[in-house]
């Protein structure tokens, strides 16, 4: 009995599949082992180091109510992910000489018997019943205020000192030392709080289901589904940083070169980008200032010519490349630049179109 299968990849969003068709139990066994497992991996580990979430890359097959899930972490464990109806069976293989008792293909070929559910190895799920249908609609605000209140800290520390030379015989040395010290103090989380103020009074819209963003601010509207985002990116203070503890936001960085940042005063900034449904990546820095900046139609309209002069100048330095070249750049986006990605995509384009 036939099954349909179909593939996922570490860079697919995290519920993008790839349907192949129909397959046999023999068809299905040559799929899995044709599956690029260890380039794959490679390019999950060299993700992870980005510090970007991935998504597991393996195959799937599914049949009337039956689904099975085969995905791989790293090089010597196979997860299982088996499905009949509202019924879930997790597992995982292991290809480890000394705990290695079944070989994924030995799953795939009880999935097709009908026997699966028998295998001992599963760890059986009660299926779960929400009480209520998850949002799909999830709405932030955040309240506006002036950027001028984070500098009363500072400001304070420079009356306080102005105070004391007046009414007090402390010599001049005394007080710019004791002024330094106050402003080294309070004057980075003042310009850190400076930045995130200025980013209050926004109202976020994200349509779970459709994976659209809304956002109202002092710049007016800005709208885009995740097939605009070209990066995503968390940026929040080190867990064991106490200074800057709660800082974080997420951007959106747009395929025409917006940027949208939305800060933690407005919403998580970790479920903002979950529920856009787009990979992301991770920074953790010492001192997470926001270096991303909303532009004008003006800077985007310069920043678009600007963006198709390199495109040229790319098309230029790749105009003897070979297509398997051309094709690597554009398999892997982001490990070039977009402009890059863009000049080998055209190249291979109008290669094919002149060859037909």
């Amino acid at each position: 009995m036939e099954a349909t299968w179909g593939w996922q990849y570490v860079d697919f969003y995290p519920d993008e599949i790839r349907e192949q068709g129909r397959v046999s139990e023999a068809e299905a066994l040559a799929a899995f082992a044709a599956f690029p497992w260890e380039a794959q991996l490679q390019k999950l580990s060299q993700r992870q180091r980005e510090g970007r979430t991935s998504t597991l890359p393996g195959v799937w097959f599914r049949r009337g109510s039956e689904y099975l899930l085969l995905t791989s972490p790293d090089d010597l464990t196979v997860l299982l992910d088996y499905r009949v109806g509202e019924k879930h069976y997790p597992g995982r293989v292991s290809l480890n000489w000394h705990a290695h008792t079944l070989d994924p293909e030995d799953i795939i070929q009880m999935f097709f018997a009908g026997t699966l559910p028998a295998w001992p190895g599963w760890n059986y799920m009660e299926p779960y019943v929400p009480l209520a249908p998850p949002p799909t609609i999830l709405s932030y605000t955040s309240r506006s205020r002036s950027p001028w209140s984070a500098l009363l800290p500072p400001a304070g520390v420079v009356v306080l000192a102005l105070v004391l030379a007046v009414v007090t015989p402390l010599q001049v040395s005394i007080l710019l030392g004791g002024t330094l010290v106050g402003l080294l103090l309070f004057g980075p989380a003042a310009r850190l709080n400076w930045q995130y103020l200025q980013g209050g009074g926004q109202q976020v819209e994200v349509d779970v289901v459709h994976h659209q963003l809304t956002l109202h601010d002092r710049h007016g509207t800005l709208e885009f589904g995740r097939e605009q985002v070209r990066d995503c990116v968390v940026v929040r203070t080190r867990p064991r940083s106490r200074s800057f503890q709660g800082y974080q936001y997420v951007c959106f960085v747009l395929t025409n070169h917006q940027v949208c940042v939305i800060t933690h005063h407005t919403g998580p900034s970790v479920a903002i980008a979950e529920a856009m449904g787009v990979q992301y990546r991770v920074e953790e820095p010492g001192f997470p200032s926001i270096y991303f900046r909303r532009l004008s139609d003006a800077e985007l309209e310069v920043a678009e010519q600007e963006h198709q002069q390199r495109i040229l100048e790319f098309e230029r330095r790749f105009a003897s490349y070979t297509d398997a070249q051309l094709g690597a750049i554009v398999s892997e986006p982001e490990r070039y630049a977009s402009h890059a990605v863009a000049a080998a995509g055209q190249l291979l384009q109008s290669r094919t179109i002149t060859k037909a």
